[in-house]
């Protein structure tokens, strides 16, 4: 392991073998993982640990990673939506198409 790579603690070891690792090494070996460049089985097979396991955690971190980003966004949505400014005014929605067609007309912010 090179000298900055993340340590990966293992937590507890069942009887059946299986591993419990610590999540704050969990979350660092996933961010290390998800730099350019760096190959996710070398990296695991660096810390003893199966790729398929470490690409799992890569899923799960980004997956939780979205979901707080759309969490995020619900929340600004919110906030603009209970605006005094923007709830007085009416703009059209839809969607154009090319040679001036459009679909969808509707006044939003009635």
């Amino acid at each position: 392991m090179a000298g900055n790579d993340p340590e990966l603690r293992v937590v507890r070891q069942n009887r059946d073998g299986r591993r419990r690792y610590d999540e704050k090494g969990k979350r660092a070996l996933v961010e290390a993982a998800l730099r350019p460049g760096v190959s996710v089985a070398r990296l695991a097979q660096e810390h003893r640990l199966n790729a398929s396991r470490l690409r799992k955690w890569i899923a799960k971190y980004l997956m939780e990673r979205e979901k707080a980003t759309s969490l995020v966004s619900q929340e600004e949505g919110a906030d603009e939506r209970d605006s005094p400014h923007l709830g007085s005014r009416r703009f059209p929605t839809g969607i154009s198409f090319g040679r001036g067609r459009r679909i969808h007309r509707r006044y939003a912010g009635a």
